[in-house]
């Protein structure tokens, strides 16, 4: 996953700039290979007991941390800082996009919830729930 860093996303200010915004985040995550971050379909690697872990479970964990951390940094840029405000203590970039989707998202659709996460009716080209639809 590589970040373009002239990657321009207007700020999110709430309600009224939420679907241009969600188009154009959603531009940046197919752009750049996040779509499996964010609709979380590519998985954090269940590591519990370090020191029985292989190498190469330890890179795909450490991997699946790095793109997760860029996905989230992405998103938090193209935040307002009253918005930013609602997701301060969020760290896993699929649970600030279930927290956005919570607050802007307006659908005739009511939100789901699945094992106590919000989802939304939107659904990516692969038919996985993401942030943007």
């Amino acid at each position: 996953m590589a970040l373009d860093s002239k990657i321009k996303v207007d700020k999110l200010v709430g309600k009224t700039n939420w679907a241009k915004w969600k188009w154009q985040i959603n531009m940046h995550f197919e752009q750049c290979d996040m779509m499996s971050i964010i609709d979380g379909s590519r998985k954090s690697p269940n590591i519990t007991n370090t020191e029985k872990v292989s190498e190469d479970d330890q890179k795909t964990f450490l991997a699946w941390e790095r793109d997760n951390a860029r996905t989230a940094a992405l998103i938090a840029c193209a935040l307002s800082q009253p918005v930013a405000d609602l997701v301060l203590t969020y760290l896993d970039c699929k649970d600030i996009g279930h927290k956005l989707i919570s607050v802007y998202e307006q659908s005739i659709q009511p939100l789901a919830v699945d094992d106590g996460i919000l989802q939304a009716p939107a659904r990516t080209r692969n038919g996985h729930c993401c942030l943007c639809r």
